[in-house]
C-alpha cells in the first residue's frame, strides 16, 4: 500500500477494525448496564481518561511505527518497535519496583528471539536515524495502551474496552491525516481519501489488516490483558 500515506493507511485500518468491533461492542454494552457496578465504574472520569490515554497512545503508536516503514529498513522497524518488553522491564527495574527473574528473561529472550527472526528480511529502503527513532517512539507509546488495557482489562469486558480506544486512535490518525498529509473526504481519489479504504481496490487490504493484525493480533493480547 505504498501509494497511501503511512498515516492514512494506519486510520483506513482501525476504522474499519471499529466498525467490525461494533456488533459485539453493543452486545458486552448491554450486558454492562444490567450490573450497576460496572456501569458505575464506566462512567468514572478515570476510567473516560484512561480510554482516552489508551486511545492516544495506540493512535501514536501505529502512526510512528507506520511511519518508520516507509522511512528506515524492515529489520530495524519491526525490531525497535518490539522493544516494549525490554523497555517494561528496565522502567521497573528504575522505579526499584520488584521485577521476576523469569519476566527479565523472557524480555531478553524474545528480544533474541526476534532480532534472529529478522535476520533474512531484507529490504529496499536503507536504515536512516529518523526513520529507527520513530519506530522506538512507537515502541515507547504502545506502553500506555498496554498499561491502561492491563489496569482495565481486570473488571472492564473486551470489546467495551477495545471499540472506543480503536475508534479514538482512528480519528486521531485521520485527523493528523487531513492536517498535515493534504487528505480529503472525496472519494474522487482514494489514495489520499479518510475513508479510500471503502475502495474495491482497497478493501481487501484493509480487511485483512483490520480482522488478523488488530482483531486477532490486538484483541488477542488483551483478552489475556485480564
Amino acid at each position: 500500500m505504498e501509494e497511501v500515506k503511512p498515516m492514512l493507511r494506519a486510520s483506513w485500518r482501525f476504522q474499519l477494525t471499529a466498525i467490525l468491533m461494533f456488533p459485539m461492542f453493543v452486545i458486552q454494552y448491554r450486558q454492562c448496564r444490567q450490573q450497576p457496578e460496572i456501569m458505575a465504574k464506566l462512567m468514572d472520569k478515570e476510567t473516560m481518561y484512561i480510554i482516552l490515554g489508551s486511545g492516544l497512545s495506540l493512535g501514536l503508536h501505529m502512526g510512528a511505527w507506520v511511519w518508520s516503514l516507509d522511512n528506515t529498513s524492515l529489520t530495524h522497524s519491526l525490531l525497535l518497535v518490539t522493544i516494549h518488553p525490554l523497555l517494561l522491564v528496565t522502567g521497573a527495574l528504575l522505579l526499584r519496583r520488584f521485577v521476576p527473574a523469569k519476566q527479565i528473561a523472557g524480555a531478553i529472550v524474545g528480544f533474541a528471539g526476534a532480532s534472529v527472526t529478522l535476520l533474512g528480511i531484507s529490504s529496499e529502503v536503507d536504515a536512516t536515524l529518523i526513520g529507527d527513532i520513530a519506530a522506538i517512539f512507537g515502541a515507547v507509546a504502545i506502553l500506555g495502551y498496554l498499561i491502561a488495557g492491563s489496569k482495565l482489562r481486570k473488571w472492564m469486558p473486551l470489546f467495551v474496552y477495545i471499540f472506543p480506544v480503536t475508534f479514538i486512535a482512528a480519528i486521531q490518525l485521520a485527523i493528523i491525516s487531513l492536517i498535515s498529509k493534504g487528505s480529503t473526504f472525496s472519494m474522487s481519489d482514494a489514495d489520499i481519501s479518510v475513508l479510500g479504504w471503502m475502495a474495491l481496490s482497497w478493501l481487501p487490504y484493509v480487511l485483512y489488516l483490520a480482522v488478523f493484525p488488530k482483531i486477532v493480533g490486538h484483541a488477542g493480547i488483551n483478552m489475556i490483558l485480564k
